[in-house]
Parts: structure tokens; sequence; C-alpha cells
């Protein structure tokens, strides 16, 4: 009989079964700068795109726990157009609103 050990060191990783479509996002800084880029490059729009980042950038300077799900929801709703943008960054940007709960 042969016993084999396997070790795996894992960090900023994630195992899935399935699809996953998510984005790693190691800080906050990456999660808003990557994000305002991918809003950047999917919306031709001047104006639209404005407002979007406008409420992206708003939520990035938030501190306080109350109006950062407040903030949340008016970028989300900002940037109901491009929901399959936004999407993979959605995990990150809950766990930035909860962590200030």
């Amino acid at each position: 009989m042969t016993i084999n050990n396997i070790t795996y060191h894992l960090v900023n990783s994630r195992v899935t079964h399935g699809d996953d479509n998510s984005v790693n996002i190691v800080n906050e800084k990456e999660l808003f700068d990557r994000l305002a880029s991918a809003i950047s490059s999917a919306i031709e729009d001047v104006t639209e795109r404005q407002e979007i980042l406008e409420k992206l950038d708003e939520l990035r300077h938030e501190k306080g726990k109350t109006d950062c799900l407040t903030k949340l929801t008016k970028f989300l709703s900002a940037a109901g157009t491009i929901a399959h943008v936004v999407a993979p960054f959605l995990p990150a940007l809950t766990e930035k609103a909860a962590g200030l709960l």
C-alpha cells in the first residue's frame, strides 16, 4: 500500500467546481482601479460613463458604515446597464460594505 501526502499552499486563491467569473482582488485600491477601468472600457457615452464613475468614486471614499450601503445601492443602480461588467466585482464590493457594518 502506498500513502501519498500532498500539501497545497494557496495564497489569494480559491477552489471552485464549475464556472467562476469572479475577479480576484487583493486590495481595495486594486478593486476600484480595475472596476473604473472596466467601466471606462464598456461605456462609450461620456455622460453615462462620468455618472457611473462619480458614483463609484463616492463609494470608494466612503468610510462610514451607514452611508456605504446607500452609496453601493446608488452605484449599482447607475451601473445597471452594464451589470455584466460590474457583476464579477460584486463580491469584493459587498465585502467592503460588510467590513464597515
